[in-house]
């Protein structure tokens, strides 16, 4: 009976495991009659439409003269209702094709000068997996450097995303919204890395994994003439339950990339 109960058990932890995964769904585009669609967004197109990629592989498009918002499902809540983000290029061949031509002089600043560097989002690659599940949605973004910070540059004017990247580490893409570069502007960089929860995290998985392991065997092979201690199979599997619970929202923590607008005269202002 303590073996059969461990083992539906054991068998619920790894399900609740795998919808916890199958739950990665980024983007949202909200239309104005309050609808909306979840999925991956994969082009953007100023003053026209934006192209979403549901979790079931089908591609919808929609005019923007109907939508109150498009883009990260995670950052819809900060934003006021009715506005609609900057609507970001895919390639600076992208931001050339603008009807304004002229650059976007640009005064990059960082909260760390010598780590940071500023990007922007070339390129989004996105595959769509299924499962008895459900649908996961993978992206890959394709970054282009722009400069070290601190630094002065300039860009075509247009829609960009932003990334940061600290040292010689893979760029993140912000959690600001798609700025908009026109004119004189000044930008600061911000990172913070959390590797060290991950790092965490992991340790505490592999160390529960073991201990687990350890239980279950123990549990299967210390009463041979009596069968199986289903007490201690139980205890294997709670404690990889509880260790899951624990290290799997640390392990999954993600790096935070800021870029903020610097007022002329010092004061930063809000993000954009």
């Amino acid at each position: 009976m303590h073996v059969r109960f461990a083992c539906v058990f054991g068998l619920s932890v790894l399900l609740a495991t795998s919808a916890l995964f199958a739950q990665n769904v980024p983007d949202i585009v909200r239309s104005r009659d309050g609808g909306f669609v979840r999925g991956s967004i994969i082009e953007r197109v100023p003053s026209s439409h934006v192209l979403i990629q549901l979790p079931t592989g089908e591609r919808r498009r929609i005019e923007l003269s109907t939508v109150t918002y498009a883009g990260p499902a995670a950052e819809e809540g900060a934003r006021g209702p009715g506005v609609l983000p900057s609507i970001a290029v895919s390639s600076p061949a992208a931001a050339r094709s603008s009807p304004r031509d002229e650059n976007a002089h640009l005064q990059v600043l960082a909260d760390e000068p010598g780590r940071l560097s500023l990007h922007y989002v070339s390129g989004t690659r996105t595959m769509i997996t299924t499962s008895r599940y459900g649908a996961q949605v993978h992206q890959w973004d394709t970054f282009t450097r722009v400069c070290d910070a601190p630094c002065t540059t300039t860009l075509p004017t247009g829609a960009y995303i932003l990334g940061v990247a600290d040292g010689h580490g893979e760029p993140t893409r912000a959690i600001t919204p798609p700025f908009e570069l026109a004119g004189s502007m000044s930008l600061s960089l911000g990172y913070t890395s959390r590797a060290g929860f991950r790092i965490a995290g992991l340790t505490v998985l592999l160390s529960s994994l073991a201990a687990s392991i350890a239980l279950v065997v123990a549990g299967i092979t210390i009463h041979p003439s009596r069968g199986p201690d289903g007490w201690l199979i139980l205890g294997g599997f709670s404690t990889l339950g509880v260790a899951l619970a624990v290290s799997l929202p640390m392990v999954l923590q993600r790096d935070e990339a800021r870029v903020r607008v610097v007022e002329p005269d010092g004061a930063r202002g809000d993000s954009r």
